[in-house]
């Protein structure tokens, strides 16, 4: 990026564009935009992106220990109702992140878990937030907006606004009026961390063959039927298991398979982690519940 750029709102021309839906640099996995070049009205070059995972001392390396494969479970493994058919197809990771069908869940663990905590998981991946204006005039809210949040080499942030709402001026033309406030929403850790926590437990009953009755285990099990009976997104509240997860966006597409067991070395230090289809990292989050003593692997 130059330094002679007139101020923002920068306008021109897009000259590059590379995310999970773009037209000429589709990729499946990357946030709804990843990587966006502009060329400015006078000449100059703008160059933003989304994410981006650690370089030099802060990156780590992983290597495969194995791949996990899809399963088939004789009832539903999140809420272990045999009365309840398990009857639909569960995306681990969602499809969003590369995933494919894993395994087999009861339509409410699928649709009503996946309805409370998806949307978030999408933002938290793609930096989005949600936005919304008020007027000196009028309190009532409009203009509901979802912005993509991507930043330059040198720290700006630039602000797209990836979805508005049909008719009315555009986002850009609220935030010069005086009197008009944006009012923005992040993506809360206790719906999105759910969704990463859910895709977890999923690989480790298929990891084991099956669900482990251990106490971590059960434990994500219960913040995960907490959050699908909550009454909606705003009530499902951060459990434990889920607030200590760690997680790491690669910012790479999606390759390889949908779920694996990773392990890094560091400093004498082994740590697991499951690969979603190789977009993101969660550590291993089940302390009494080690991986290498799985049945497969023993097999192996």
């Amino acid at each position: 990026m130059t330094d002679d750029l007139a101020p923002p709102p920068y306008r021109g021309q897009i000259q590059r564009v590379e995310g999970r839906s773009t037209k000429g640099g589709k990729r499946n996995g990357l946030p709804k935009i990843h990587e966006l070049e502009l060329e400015h009205v006078e000449g100059q070059r703008i160059a933003a992106r989304g994410h981006q995972p650690p370089s030099g001392e802060g990156a780590r390396s992983a290597t495969g220990v194995c791949v996990i494969e899809p399963g088939q479970f004789p009832y539903c493994p999140i809420c272990l109702r045999e009365e309840v058919a398990a009857d639909t197809m569960e995306h681990v990771p969602p499809k969003a992140f590369g995933g494919t069908v894993m395994a087999n869940t009861c339509a409410d663990c699928n649709n009503r878990l996946g309805s409370r905590t998806e949307a978030a998981l999408q933002d938290w991946y793609d930096d989005a937030i949600q936005a919304h204006f008020t007027s000196d005039a009028s309190p009532e809210p409009f203009g509901h907006d979802r912005i993509l949040m991507l930043k330059t080499e040198s720290g700006e942030v630039v602000m797209l606004m990836e979805k508005s709402s049909p008719g009315g001026p555009s986002p850009l033309d609220r935030l010069r009026d005086p009197n008009v406030q944006i009012h923005y929403k992040i993506p809360r850790p206790a719906e999105f961390k759910t969704g990463l926590l859910k895709s977890a437990y999923l690989a480790a009953c298929l990891h084991f063959g099956g669900v482990v009755h251990t106490p971590s285990l059960m434990s994500a099990r219960d913040e995960l039927l907490r959050a699908r009976d909550a009454k909606s997104r705003r009530a499902v509240r951060l459990g434990p298991i889920a607030e200590a997860l760690k997680a790491h966006r690669t910012g790479v597409a999606a390759s390889g398979p949908s779920l694996a067991l990773l392990r890094s070395d560091h400093e004498g230090e082994s740590t697991y982690l499951i690969s979603l289809a190789g977009t993101i990292l969660i550590e291993w989050p089940f302390p009494d519940l080690d991986p290498m003593l799985s049945p497969r692997m023993r097999a192996a």
